[in-house]
């Protein structure tokens, strides 16, 4: 059958078989291909029958770029570029890096090291660009062609998220949009236009953190419709896709908690966007009713708390630690500071690392959190007892943060794991500086609920409970306490 017989190939399918081109030149069959661009077999195949023309022509130009480097070589020529081995490196590690796929594992498939990769790139830089160039364009044409459709609903959601996260950080750097603007307003308009300027100033940071990551999902899952061709389908699709991608642990999903908590952030946005009515009465009324997916039920697991020995031991390891370098501060006191912080006003990590000195007053043993230094935006007033005073003194010094930490965060977490590895808790017991804030709330929920809602800053006492609180321990502990009847505790001979 002739090629005149079927419909003139998209720019995008050409894209795809000129990439397959460069790898069949390479010595690529048409299925290994396939599988290296993470396109179908047959799709490809389909496409290369049906234009086999512009295919081979594709093909014969590749192989010419070949022989001519093999000629320049063969005369004793300096070749202008890499050789026929490394370029097919090249391009296989610049066709992963636009499909997203992490350097580690690009290393390890071509069996060297990561920052070989970087290497090539600094010594043909021309030649890398180039190639990475081409293979972006193709993955941005395919991301473009899956958005929205169910094409990524089954296991390739992970593998598609990272597809899109790469193409998206492309065509931004090129001053590009990822997706076409609409004629219509989309969500992503929306927030940029109405949102920000009427919600933004009661947003906490890590509020307006979470609406970023939420929005690359939504753009990348659905392709940013307008807001009138957002149905209960897309929205559905949506949270479809977001339990397929990975979890903090390996060989996990994205928790249900995680996946209601963007389901969520969007349909708060599709409100906004629908009619005025009482409890949303700034709405913008772009939408005459708004589409809604029910978001997955709420898991509660059993908060993780500390025990006192394990607090002491790293009290002690404390000794041990040399960063990080403050002036007139030991790294030992900087660490048996925090811990005591922690523990006895429950502040999270970003609260307790933002804490100025000019919030303590000293004279009313407090500390006055002003609305910007909390997660809610909401100000807070803490009581510090003796030993938290104690601490603070042996700390205090002429500079603003109480904690400076003059590294990354990763690197405090990091530090923290080798503080429990010092102290000797084993690592299936380890945990965050969070799982202290829970054992604050732990012990005050046992002498006053109201008392743990307070510390934490929590509106209401459901939150603390549900997420807070250890309560099987709570639980242990006053049935131990539970006066029994004589004749129960009676002992027969």
């Amino acid at each position: 059958m002739s090629q005149s017989k079927h419909p003139t190939p998209t720019p995008e399918t050409l894209d795809l078989l000129e990439a397959a081109a460069r790898l069949r030149a390479a010595g690529l069959s048409v299925e290994a291909s396939a599988d290296r661009l993470r396109v179908k077999r047959g799709t490809l195949s389909k496409y290369w029958s049906q234009y086999r023309d512009r295919a081979e022509d594709f093909l014969r130009q590749a192989e010419a770029r070949r022989d001519e480097r093999i000629v320049i070589e063969a005369r004793g020529l300096k070749s202008p570029g890499p050789g026929k081995a490394m370029r097919a490196k090249i391009e296989h590690a610049t066709l992963q890096l636009a499909l997203g796929t992490p350097r580690r594992e690009i290393g390890e498939a071509l069996d060297v090291h990561p920052n070989r990769i970087a290497g090539w790139q600094k010594a043909y830089p021309e030649v890398f660009a180039a190639e990475l160039d081409r293979a972006m364009r193709v993955v941005v044409e395919i991301v473009r062609r899956l958005a929205g459709t169910d094409a990524i609903t089954d296991d390739r959601a992970a593998e598609f998220i990272r597809q899109a996260f790469s193409a998206g950080k492309w065509t931004a750097e090129a001053g590009k949009p990822l997706f076409d603007k609409p004629e219509e307003v989309a969500l992503t308009e929306f927030v940029e236009t109405y949102y920000k300027q009427t919600r933004q100033a009661t947003l906490a940071p890590a509020s307006l953190r979470l609406l970023a990551t939420t929005l690359k999902y939504w753009r990348s899952f659905t392709g940013d419709p307008p807001l009138v061709d957002v149905t209960n389908a897309t929205l559905a699709h949506f949270r479809d896709c977001l339990t397929q991608l990975p979890g903090i642990k390996g060989n996990t999903t994205l928790s249900p908690n995680t996946v209601r908590r963007h389901l969520r952030y969007v349909q708060a946005l599709l409100d906004l966007a629908g009619p005025p009515r009482p409890r949303c009465r700034d709405a913008a009324g772009l939408l005459e009713r708004v589409p809604y997916a029910k978001p997955p039920r709420v898991r509660y697991s059993e908060p993780k708390t500390v025990t006192p020995d394990q607090l002491s031991a790293l009290y002690q390891a404390a000794e041990t630690m040399t960063i990080p370098r403050i002036p007139h501060v030991t790294p030992a006191d900087w660490w048996r500071t925090l811990l005591v912080a922690a523990f006895n006003t429950g502040l999270r990590r970003g609260a307790l690392l933002s804490l100025r000195w000019d919030w303590v007053n000293w004279n009313l043993r407090e500390l006055a959190i002003p609305p910007e230094g909390t997660k809610t935006g909401r100000g807070q007033t803490l009581h510090l007892n003796a030993t938290t005073l104690a601490h603070l003194l042996r700390i205090r010094g002429p500079r603003e943060l109480v904690f400076p930490w003059p590294y990354d965060q990763s690197t405090i977490s990091h530090k923290f794991q080798e503080l429990q590895e010092i102290a000797g808790i084993p690592k299936a017991e380890r945990f965050g500086l969070h799982a202290i804030r829970k054992t604050l709330a732990t012990a005050l929920w046992a002498t006053s609920p109201q008392a743990a809602q307070i510390q934490l800053g929590h509106t209401g006492l459901g939150t603390t409970q549900r997420f807070y609180v250890q309560g099987h321990q709570l639980l242990a502990d006053a049935l131990d306490r539970l006066p029994q009847p004589e004749a129960f505790t009676h002992q027969v001979a």
